[in-house]
């Protein structure tokens, strides 16, 4: 899930966990966060970090500085 447009794939990834009640590790959330970031889809990045810093896991340097990426790429300065 990590080239192009598969952030399509990555976002079934979040909702078949989600709907199976399974909690991803910081490696699963960093790697659907790169799938959003390649697609170009900032925002989604951007709520996943949210989501770990509410619900777990923790995120790591990795996990910051694909979301900083993310912002970055979209051009969302103020966020990044």
């Amino acid at each position: 899930c990590t080239r192009g447009n598969l952030w399509v794939a990555a976002l079934q990834v979040v909702a078949d966990m989600r709907h199976w009640e399974l909690r991803p590790d910081t490696h699963t959330c960093n790697a659907l966060m790169t799938a959003f970031d390649q697609g170009r889809k900032w925002a989604c990045t951007v709520g996943i970090l949210a989501e770990m810093y509410d619900k777990g896991p923790m995120p790591n340097a990795v996990t910051c500085n694909t979301a900083i990426g993310a912002c970055e790429n979209g051009q969302q300065w103020v966020l990044a």
